[in-house]
């Protein structure tokens, strides 16, 4: 087949949709197809197997883009794959079902972390609107839309009032996540390290992590790794302040992930909202347990095989409990990991891949 893959912009491969895209692109070329990225990246011009569509003036619900290129991109293809809902991904998505051309979308945007900065009793209305912009603008047309959990299908096909022709996917783990035997820093070798890769953003909830390591009977030897960025961040570190050990919080490079997770001690993913929840598979492949809050809008809650690493997502005490029973019993994370040998096979990138060019073949 001739894929092309349209992403409005992809970004570094620290960025998780830049992250998605070069996954299925480098799958979709090893199983045999040709793959062109349709993008606005103007770092990518030039590019083998890119195609650069230039928004310069472009203002938000303006298309005053060259459309006649994106035209010429798609029209031969066997199937178009769009990345992102945004101006790029409508404009594909129309021009497809223009020409009869198979195209499926991902979806992967999460509108509680672009409204963010609203308050409480306004994010709902936000996020309903712009989720029904979404679906207006591209999952309406679709052949298939790719979702990462069967949470994030549940809730835009309620928001939307409208089902879609679903296709419940990860994006699947690299490779490179697995056991390595990473050492811990020097610095930190006496230390308990806690670890939590997520946007410092409301909606990630890193808060209840630092109460519940003050709250903790073994407060002065943990250290809390927040991997990560965001509007939080001086946040964080003001209510760090009163941690013996202060959270390192820093944007580690992805290719640093893998021995992040190796050397860590244990992995808490308190997320109020989490469609993805990819940072727990990857923790889950390299062998590091996961302790989970229980919020209904996070995907993350499907790896407690049978509920005994979750807590109350609001609950500092209740997972403060949790992380010194962990401390004076490890013998409970040996547990754990044989729960998870099964699950961890099924989110392999290979497999999701496999199923993503499956999807592919059924729209044709």
């Amino acid at each position: 087949m001739k894929i092309t893959v349209v992403c409005d912009a992809l970004g570094s491969l620290d960025n998780g949709t830049a992250i998605a895209a070069t996954a299925l692109v480098r799958a979709m070329k090893k199983r045999g197809h040709e793959v062109v990225v349709v993008c606005s990246d103007e770092a990518k011009a030039g590019k083998e197997g890119y195609l650069v569509i230039s928004r310069r003036g472009s203002r938000f619900g303006k298309r005053n883009f060259e459309k006649g290129i994106l035209e010429d991109a798609v029209w031969d293809s066997d199937a178009v794959h769009i990345m992102t809902p945004f101006m790029l991904g409508s404009a594909a998505v129309k021009l497809c079902k223009k020409h009869l051309i198979p195209v499926s979308a991902d979806f992967y945007v999460q509108t509680e972390g672009l409204h963010a900065r609203l308050r409480p009793s306004r994010l709902t209305a936000a996020n309903r609107v712009t989720y029904r912009r979404y679906y207006l603008n591209v999952y309406r047309y679709a052949d298939a839309v790719r979702y990462p959990s069967e949470l994030s299908r549940n809730l835009f096909e309620k928001t939307v009032g409208h089902e879609t022709k679903a296709y419940v996917i990860p994006n699947g783990v690299d490779g490179r996540f697995h056991p390595n035997g990473a050492q811990k820093p020097r610095a930190l070798s006496d230390q308990f390290i806690i670890l939590y890769c997520a946007d410092y953003s409301r909606e990630k909830n890193h808060g209840v992590l630092i109460d519940a390591a003050a709250l903790s009977k073994y407060s002065d030897t943990i250290q809390l790794i927040f991997a990560g960025s965001g509007p939080m961040k001086s946040a964080l570190k003001k209510q760090g302040m009163k941690l013996k050990n202060q959270p390192i919080l820093t944007a580690y490079p992805y290719s640093q992930l893998p021995n992040l997770y190796n050397y860590a001690d244990l992995y808490v993913h308190p997320a109020l909202v989490d469609m993805n929840a990819s940072s727990c598979m990857e923790a889950l492949a390299c062998g590091l347990v996961p302790l989970i809050a229980d919020s209904p809008r996070s995907a993350a809650k499907r790896f407690a095989p049978d509920g005994s690493n979750l807590f109350e997502s609001r609950n500092a005490q209740a997972l403060a409990d949790m992380i010194d029973r962990i401390i004076e019993q490890p013998e409970v994370l040996t547990t754990y990991r044989e729960q998870y040998k099964g699950i961890v096979g099924e989110l392999t990138q290979d497999v999701c891949m496999d199923r993503m060019e499956e999807m592919l073949y059924d729209i044709r």
